[in-house]
């Protein structure tokens, strides 16, 4: 029950916690059963800050498609891997 309250309502405020939220995230997703769920990978997007949450999510619809994105079809290394890639061009 803690895990789901925590894994609903985790945010990431700023781009200095997104390490953390992160870690935390994934390491109790994998603890729970629906964790490779398509809306755990988007409740982790949506849970980054606003306007990086809309650059992440422009750039998966422009990549992967036109209209809603697949989340089932994504694995969570490539949705890691496009916000690390994001997140290193904003920091700069």
């Amino acid at each position: 029950m803690i895990t789901y309250i925590l894994l609903t309502n985790l945010r990431c405020p700023t781009l200095e916690d997104y390490n953390w939220c992160k870690n935390t995230f994934l390491t109790y997703l994998l603890k729970r059963d629906d964790g490779r769920q398509p809306y755990r990978k988007e409740k982790f997007v949506s849970g980054l800050s606003s306007l990086f949450y809309q650059r992440i999510y422009n750039k998966l619809n422009e990549v992967i498609c036109k209209g809603l994105i697949p989340f089932e079809q994504i694995a969570f290394v490539q949705l890691l891997s496009s916000i690390k890639k994001r997140r290193n061009f904003s920091m700069q």
